[in-house]
C-alpha cells in the first residue's frame, strides 16, 4: 500500500492517474483500478514511473507528459461510452477504469483484445473503433467504441 500524498489525491479525486514534478524528476502513478473506489483499496495494482529532468538517452518528459495526457483522455472517453460492447456476439464484462478499454471473459481469462480484435483511433475525429487483421467489420460497418473527441 502506498501512503502519500499523490495517492490521497487520487482517492479523493477518482482519478487513477497522477504526478508530481519537483524541479528535478517527474513520479508518475497509474492505479489500475477497475473502479473509482478501488483506488483506495490495498490490493490496487500501481504502475509507478519516474523520469529525471535531465535524462540524456532516456524518454523526454514531453513524452511522459503527452502519454499521461493521452491515457487521461482514452479514459475519460472509455467513461462516455456504454459500459457493455459486444464482440462476436459476446458481451464485454466491464470497462477497465484506469484505461477505459473494455474486458471481456472468455474461459477463465480476461481480455482486452478479443479474438485479435484490436481498437484503433480516426484521425479524423478521435473517436475509437474495432478492427481485426487491419479491417474493420465484414459488413462494411464500423464498430465504434467510444464518442468523438472533436469534430473536423
Amino acid at each position: 500500500m502506498i501512503d502519500s500524498d499523490a495517492h490521497r489525491y487520487a482517492v479523493k479525486y477518482e482519478c487513477p492517474q497522477v504526478f508530481c514534478f519537483d524541479g528535478y524528476a517527474l513520479l508518475m502513478l497509474q492505479f489500475k483500478a477497475k473502479k473509482p473506489e478501488a483506488i483506495a483499496s490495498e490490493d490496487c495494482k500501481i504502475d509507478c514511473w519516474i523520469f529525471p529532468r535531465e535524462n540524456a538517452g532516456g524518454v523526454p518528459l514531453r513524452y511522459a507528459f503527452y502519454r499521461l495526457l493521452v491515457q487521461g483522455l482514452r479514459r475519460c472517453q472509455g467513461q462516455l461510452s456504454p459500459s457493455i460492447v459486444t464482440l462476436n456476439g459476446q458481451q464485454s464484462e466491464f470497462r477497465n477504469f484506469y484505461t477505459g478499454e473494455p474486458v471481456w471473459k472468455i474461459g477463465d481469462a480476461l481480455h482486452r483484445h478479443p479474438w485479435g480484435m484490436y481498437r484503433a483511433v480516426d484521425p479524423r475525429d478521435g473517436s475509437m473503433y474495432w478492427m481485426f487483421n487491419g479491417q474493420e467489420d465484414e459488413s462494411g460497418q464500423r464498430l465504434l467504441d467510444g464518442p468523438p473527441l472533436y469534430n473536423y
